[in-house]
């Protein structure tokens, strides 16, 4: 069972949220929404960055890596920075294979992750790069 956790703004002002459970399709299915709103949410209350915990995500599917390049879609769209944080190591090592790791960067822990969301926001356009487009 997939859990989300919306934990509001942290110190630096990033907004915090926290997954917890397994990341497949019937997961996704139930928590998309809720996550899209608060990912939306953050966007739209001014906070520099967005931290999406992961340490408590013990398998992630593609659903799941498709949720996270949605979000990280809307980040770029929105000039808001968003670092996945603190992921066990399976879930890293998928993160890194599907290049969210160069996309948006990930943390080893919570901590680190907020900080590197509070930084200044990019600026200029999207990367040519962008999400493999």
């Amino acid at each position: 069972m997939m859990e989300l956790c919306d934990l509001g703004r942290q110190e630096g002002g990033a907004r915090l949220l926290a997954l917890s459970g397994h990341l497949n399709q019937q997961s996704v299915q139930k928590v998309e929404m809720t996550l899209r709103a608060a990912i939306l949410s953050a966007f739209a209350s001014g906070a520099p960055g967005l931290v999406i915990d992961l340490a408590g995500v013990d398998y992630i599917s593609s659903f799941g890596i498709g949720l996270f390049l949605e979000a990280l879609r809307e980040g770029e769209a929105r000039n808001c920075r968003v670092v996945f944080g603190a992921p066990q190591k399976m879930v890293a090592e998928v993160l890194a294979a599907c290049g969210i790791e160069r996309n948006a960067g990930w943390e080893d822990t919570r901590d680190q992750a907020l900080a590197a969301a509070a930084q200044d926001r990019p600026t200029g356009p999207p990367s040519a790069e962008g999400l493999g487009g």
